[in-house]
């Protein structure tokens, strides 16, 4: 991977964390509002939100990995974009079990934030900062 791809996907997740840090924020707001705001929602919250980072930065780093690769051999470069979308799955399968197998965490608190990522790409698209290209 090029420094300069290397750069861009570093700059774009720490934009995500911030845009997943802040509608997890909002999201324990909302689990205070209505009562239901516990130790085990925060250990939740955090874990899903970190993974929902996690995740970005991975599939950033596939994603720049495989364009550099694709000039070589385009079969190699689908093959690990393949690959990295389902081993980042399969990883947030294991995440999801195990929150809401713990008793000291909370299991949809868990998963909300893994929804974040796309919506705070939908914010970023509705208010003009990147566009669908």
């Amino acid at each position: 991977m090029k420094k300069n791809s290397q750069n861009t996907v570093i700059k774009e997740t720490k934009r995500m964390a911030f845009g997943v840090g802040a509608m997890t924020v909002i999201m324990l707001i909302v689990y205070a509002v209505i009562g239901r705001f516990t130790p085990a929602v925060v250990i939740g919250a955090a874990l899903g939100a970190c993974y929902a980072v996690f995740n970005f930065y991975m599939l950033g780093r596939t994603v720049a990995k495989a364009t550099s690769v694709r000039e070589q051999d385009e079969q190699l470069a689908t093959m690990q974009l393949r690959t990295s979308y389902q081993m980042r799955m399969i990883g947030m399968l294991v995440l999801c079990i195990i929150a809401f197998a713990l008793p000291f965490v909370d299991g949809l608190a868990c998963v909300i934030p893994m929804v974040f990522p796309r919506l705070w790409i939908l914010i970023l698209q509705f208010t003009g900062q990147i566009n669908d290209e």
